[in-house]
């Protein structure tokens, strides 16, 4: 697992390096799930995804612009977070197994289950509140990131 999360780590770096960074929240988690999923379909057979016993690792990424932090997740047995609020903008990619995630409409009030497959992902935009049924055996990476500049134009006046 730890010479994944490297690996999934490795992808990381490269694409924040390549993408622009004026972009941000949702649309750089939408990117980097492509990325990253379309990587690890290329190497599958590189990768070894065994959870024998529950592992957690954690990466945190910051520069001027934005804070990515990255954890890889193992879990053995089922888990449920309910009601969970989050702070960030936030994407999840199921590596193995099966998540079930409801996703609560604030606006309408109503309730919207997805099931995420082995290789998919989902981003969850900031005051979202959803639930997440993590299935026996599964392997989950979860990203967030954080804005750090808001205003995406020059912030030095420039004179001719």
């Amino acid at each position: 697992m730890k010479n994944t999360f490297d690996y999934i780590t490795k992808i990381i770096e490269e694409e924040l390096f390549k993408i622009n960074v004026k972009i941000k929240g949702l649309v750089l988690l939408e990117i980097l799930k492509y990325k990253i999923i379309d990587q690890l379909n290329s190497n599958i057979n590189n990768i070894i995804l065994k959870n024998d016993f529950e592992e957690n690792f954690e990466k945190l990424y910051e520069n001027e612009n934005r804070k990515i932090n990255v954890k890889l997740k193992s879990n053995n047995l089922s888990k449920v977070n309910l009601n969970t609020e989050i702070d960030n903008d936030y994407l999840i990619i199921c590596l193995k197994g099966n998540i079930e995630i409801n996703l609560e409409d604030h606006i309408k009030k109503k309730n919207f289950n997805y099931k995420c497959l082995p290789m998919r992902g989902v981003v969850i935009s900031n005051k979202s509140k959803f639930s997440l049924n993590f299935l026996l055996k599964s392997i989950i990476l979860e990203i967030t990131t954080e804005d750090k500049i808001f205003d995406i134009e020059n912030q030095k006046n420039t004179t001719i």
